[in-house]
């Protein structure tokens, strides 16, 4: 802690000014976070009461494919889950190529990649054209179920 002490005190006035400004950044990170937990706990509550349930197992079930990320795997996301009428499938650690997404983006890369780029609006209307192209067959959906799930 003194070694801290004596290095802040030999810091340039700019590198205290960078701090302040880090230090300030993840105060407004850590009320953001907050207030969003906050948040999603008022709706798991709201969720669990009975006019909720019965509303939400009319609809279509939904399965997500997930990955770890710690939003993912957080135990708000698993209790919010199941009263929205969704299952959650979790993929293994490190396995971006069992992820039905990564396929597409690979498909759609190989594409622009023959292509010449002439500029931004080029690159985005063309990736707009071979994403719908792609997510409007179920080619991509049906290699990865007869691969991975049957």
């Amino acid at each position: 802690m003194k070694t801290y002490i004596l290095s802040y005190f030999q810091q340039s006035p700019i590198d205290k000014i960078a701090d302040k400004k880090v230090l300030k950044v993840e105060k407004v990170k850590n009320e953001r976070t907050q207030g969003e937990t906050q948040l999603a706990r008022k709706l798991a509550n709201t969720l669990e009461e009975d006019l909720w349930k019965e509303k939400f197992k009319k609809e279509k079930k939904i399965v997500l494919i997930l990955d770890n990320a710690p939003i993912h795997i957080a135990a708000l996301t698993k209790r919010i889950a199941p009263h929205l009428n969704m299952e959650l499938i979790y993929l293994p650690k490190y396995a971006s190529d069992l992820n039905p997404i990564e396929r597409l983006w690979y498909a759609i890369k190989r594409e622009l990649s023959t292509e010449f780029i002439e500029d931004v609006n080029y690159l985005k209307e063309n990736f707009e054209l071979y994403f719908e192209k792609f997510t409007q067959t179920d080619s991509l959906a049906k290699i990865f179920l007869q691969k991975f799930i049957i």
